[in-house]
């Protein structure tokens, strides 16, 4: 039996896949995963959105939005309301929810929803050599992208006395 390598840390590794920086604009995402965390500071909660880019350039990169739902900065709070009902219409969703754990079950079962992101590129202001990828914008999927268009069955392939030409 040939002898099997597990990993070899001296295997050149490099491959094509570079990571620059992701340009600005609006990407096809899918929403992977989400966490309810507890902010640095300990003082408030926000909820942190990861989605992956479907096709283009920066295919299978990741592209994270934090919603500061529970702060001491009102703004902060008022943004991410704001931007979480805009992801809220994008997915469907127009109902209100009554507490943190309907949240929650709601962005659960939101996991694998298409939307649209639009990204750009922001420099830090405590921090002017540092840029952070910020999500401008969550939209509704086009229609044509987010749902497969099924084929009309042609009027000439259907034969009622035939069972296999019927079209369901």
């Amino acid at each position: 039996m040939p002898e099997y390598t597990f990993f070899d840390p001296n295997e050149d590794l490099s491959t094509s896949m570079t990571f620059e920086p992701i340009k600005d604009g609006t990407y096809d995402c899918v929403l992977n995963t989400h966490n309810w965390k507890q902010t640095n500071s300990g003082t408030g909660m926000y909820l942190e959105m990861e989605y992956a880019i479907m096709g283009g350039d920066f295919d299978g990169r990741l592209v994270w939005n934090r919603l500061n739902l529970v702060n001491k900065n009102e703004q902060a709070v008022l943004i991410a309301r704001e931007q979480l009902a805009e992801f809220c219409r994008a997915v469907g969703c127009e109902q209100a929810l009554a507490s943190e754990k309907e949240l929650l079950q709601f962005m659960a079962n939101c996991w694998g929803k298409k939307v649209q992101v639009k990204v750009k590129n922001q420099q830090r202001k405590n921090d002017p050599d540092r840029v952070d990828l910020v999500v401008k914008s969550v939209k509704r999927m086009p229609e044509e992208a987010s749902t497969p268009k099924k084929k009309p069955a042609k009027e000439k392939d259907v034969d009622p006395k035939d069972p296999d030409k019927l079209p369901f």
